[in-house]
């Protein structure tokens, strides 16, 4: 087990979350990322900051289920919904963090990474 493994396993395990196949591949290979993606700013956390930046965020009692993977580099976050099968990409307020405010990106993170790289914008309303 490499020290990449390691660090997701513990990220899971201490968040109590399994992550979906293609964000996980995404850490093992990615220190994070932070800047222009396709026309839109990116900041995606290192699988070192997951854990502080979502206890940070209370993320776990206000949406459970939500694992907060980055920001758009003003007041909202990127997150994961592991509620269901899918672990679709949402986009969550830092300021309220409530399921009903969340805005719906993507049916995985592997679809939301070829849609940001292709130039497609981060969607503000629930179509």
């Amino acid at each position: 087990m490499t020290p990449k493994d390691e660090a997701i396993l513990f990220a899971e395990r201490t968040l109590a979350l399994r992550f979906p196949a293609d964000y996980t591949s995404w850490l093992q290979d990615n220190d994070g990322l932070e800047g222009n993606l396709g026309g839109c700013y990116v900041s995606l956390y290192a699988v070192e900051e997951l854990v502080e930046l979502n206890r940070r965020s209370a993320v776990a009692e206000c949406m459970p289920g939500l694992i907060l993977i980055g920001t758009d580099g003003g007041g909202e976050a990127i997150g994961l919904d592991l509620r269901g099968a899918d672990s679709s990409v949402v986009l969550v307020n830092l300021n309220s963090l409530r399921w009903d405010e969340a805005i719906y990106q993507a049916k995985s993170f592997a679809v939301l990474l070829d849609e940001r790289i292709r130039g497609h914008p981060f969607r503000w309303d629930d179509t």
